[in-house]
C-alpha cells in the first residue's frame, strides 16, 4: 500500500488506560495473514504508558492519535471511524486479540457475499 491508495481494511482501536493490553493487541494485528490494512490506535487521553508502548512500534501501517482531552467512549469510537480509509472497517477493543487468519477470513466472506449479490 502506498500513500495514494487506501488499505483494504482499517482496524480501529479506541483505547483508554489500555497499557496493560495494547502491545498484545497490536502484535495480534501485525501477525495477520492479510497484510493490506492500516491500524489506528486512538488514545482517549490515557494517563498511563499507552503513548510510550505504541510509540515503540515502527510498522508503517500503525498510526497513533492521542486526544487532547478525554472524549468518552462514544466520541472516541466515532473519531476512530472518521479516520478509517479502508473498504472495510474493524473496531477492535484494546484488550482483544485477533487470530492470525481473522482478517483474511472476514474479507473472504464479505467479498464472496458481495460477489453473490451482483
Amino acid at each position: 500500500m502506498n500513500a495514494s491508495t487506501s488499505p483494504l481494511v482499517s482496524i480501529m482501536v479506541p483505547t483508554y488506560r489500555g497499557a496493560a493490553f495494547i502491545a498484545e493487541t497490536i502484535a495480534s494485528v501485525l501477525r495477520q495473514s492479510l497484510s493490506d490494512f492500516e491500524l489506528w490506535i486512538v488514545d482517549d487521553a490515557s494517563p498511563d504508558r499507552t503513548p510510550d508502548i505504541v510509540g515503540a512500534i515502527t510498522d508503517p501501517r500503525v498510526h497513533y492519535l492521542r486526544n487532547a482531552s478525554n472524549l468518552g467512549p462514544t466520541k472516541n469510537w466515532n473519531r476512530c471511524l472518521a479516520l478509517a480509509r479502508g473498504k472495510y472497517y474493524k473496531l477492535l477493543p484494546h484488550d482483544d486479540l485477533l487470530a492470525p487468519n481473522c482478517l483474511s477470513e472476514q474479507v473472504r466472506v464479505l467479498e464472496t457475499d458481495h460477489a453473490q449479490r451482483i
